[in-house]
């Protein structure tokens, strides 16, 4: 196993097999070394066994379902691997001897229309790139561990082009109408999401010790953060102070809340006030464009919302000054 750094933030993977080899790029070196480790285990103990004639694609994903998403943090992948053997099983019972690059074709004609979130209507590029990288990355396992004679059937398809992100302002009397229809729980939700940029899985999972009020900071442990990294968050004196006067700080979590019970209702109540393609992401990317249009340094940017590089911070954001780095 060999592991380089691409970028300033980025790590590949290289796994050999006899004259071939394998690689992938991770965002975090943990990851990395994970995914190694699991296909080095691959290599030397199922290389050997022969392919069934009856194995299908369903029985590919539940191989890395069970064997590689136990390793990694986020558990999206795992959603994923579940909703394609769900929503698509014309696809993935059908024999994998069988397969050829027509079905992913059409795979792809029939996934960029399923609409699973009404926020993403324009179009459903990146959740089927998503699933083209997972199908390519399980085929390649597949015939350089597993001896699959055929060739990969995805090493021709193309991806869809990259979106330049999402551009959703929020307007102060739309945040200020949230607040006056929100109970207290939910409202320290809406501020803590305004004013810290933190991604909703991470205000969520908020402990009282996350909390330094003495600095006015709220720091973002490793533990409950998507790429593994810690970070430290400033903000305003008045937040920490307010959370602490109207929440129960007695208890473990900030918010005592469920997230899905949470975004149905402000799915609700911005439909109820025809607040066009309002979700509760866009705070967060509210809150960097509001900290880069003042000219934030964008490492200093990056490092308070857990970006690795200012590419992402362009794509994801939409902000026209962030879309002209690197």
């Amino acid at each position: 196993m060999h592991i380089r750094k691409r970028g300033n933030s980025k790590f590949q993977c290289i796994v050999k097999f006899k004259n071939k080899c394998i690689s992938k790029t991770f965002n975090n070196l943990k990851e990395c070394k994970q995914w190694g480790y699991q296909l080095e285990f691959e290599r030397d103990n199922l290389h050997n066994l022969s392919v069934q004639k009856n194995l299908t694609l369903k029985d590919l994903l539940e191989d890395y379902l069970q064997k590689f998403t136990p390793t990694l943090k986020d558990k999206g992948l795992s959603n994923q691997i579940k909703r394609i053997i769900t929503h698509y099983p014309y696809l993935v019972h059908k024999k994998v001897l069988d397969i050829e690059p027509i079905d992913f074709i059409n795979y792809k004609k029939v996934r960029v229309k399923d609409i699973g979130n009404y926020n993403s209507y324009k179009n459903n590029y990146k959740a089927t790139n998503k699933d083209l990288v997972l199908f390519k990355t399980i085929f390649n396992i597949a015939i350089n561990f597993k001896g699959l004679k055929i060739e990969n059937p995805l090493k021709l398809i193309k991806k869809f082009p990259e979106t330049k992100g999402k551009y959703r302002p929020i307007n102060g009397y739309e945040h200020r109408i949230i607040l006056k229809n929100s109970t207290i729980m939910k409202k320290a939700i809406i501020l803590i999401l305004r004013h810290t940029g933190a991604r909703p899985i991470e205000v969520f999972n908020l402990e009282w010790t996350h909390l330094n009020q003495y600095n006015n900071e709220i720091h973002i442990d490793w533990e409950i953060s998507k790429n593994n990294y810690s970070r430290i968050i400033p903000v305003k004196p008045f937040l920490i102070k307010w959370l602490k006067k109207n929440l129960d700080i007695s208890s473990n979590k900030v918010i005592e809340f469920n997230k899905e019970s949470f975004r149905i209702w402000l799915s609700k109540l911005t439909q109820k006030w025809s607040f066009y393609d309002l979700t509760m992401y866009d705070y967060r990317r509210n809150f960097i464009r509001y900290q880069a249009n003042r000219n934030m340094p964008l490492p200093k940017l990056a490092l308070m919302t857990g970006h690795r590089s200012y590419e992402m911070l362009a794509r994801y954001y939409g902000h026209f000054v962030l879309r002209n780095v690197g």
